[in-house]
């Protein structure tokens, strides 16, 4: 059982985004667990137009996306990955938004690719290569799914590492 011990919370205004002033909150949550370990929950949450976009690049319960599914698609959520960063965007109308906040943070456009994810599904179901974002001819993906079965497996590999 985790019992919340503290929380520190930062917030910045960026520039225009899609025209449209953002605020960024970095949200650090620390937490005690088993034998009084403590573990990081590090995430960012834009807001844009009254909705939530959340990076995660640490561990977080698969649970979250039961509720994350129903603000827009009602039993998926979109998400983007960054390999080289080894974390996840989630939680937009289109991949673009999310593409466009990880690139904000520093994120490079050859390491972001498309997903979704649905979290009443187990399995192959469960994840889904499928984004226009990830139509690429100059990296040799000239379709909306990933064709190179290397960086599908890494994909999957961080979503199922971060999403427990």
């Amino acid at each position: 059982m985790l019992q919340w011990v503290g929380k520190i919370e930062y917030s910045l205004t960026l520039g225009p985004l899609a025209k449209k002033e953002v605020l960024v909150k970095y949200t650090i949550f620390y937490a005690t667990g088993l034998k009084n370990q403590i573990f990081n929950f590090a995430f960012v949450i834009l807001v844009k137009k009254g909705a939530f976009m959340v990076v995660y690049s640490e561990p977080f319960d698969k649970k979250i996306l039961l509720e994350l599914q129903t603000h827009y698609f009602g039993d998926m959520v979109k998400g983007v990955v960054d390999v080289a960063e080894k974390k996840i965007a989630l939680d937009a109308e289109m991949h673009a938004d999310l593409e466009t906040l990880l690139l904000e943070s520093g994120s490079r456009q050859e390491n972001l690719w498309g997903f979704n994810l649905y979290p009443e599904m187990d399995g192959e179901d469960f994840l889904e290569f499928d984004s226009l974002i990830n139509i690429r001819p100059n990296q040799g993906n000239r379709s909306r799914g990933v064709e190179d079965p290397g960086i599908r497996n890494t994909i999957a590999e961080i979503i199922y590492s971060l999403c427990k």
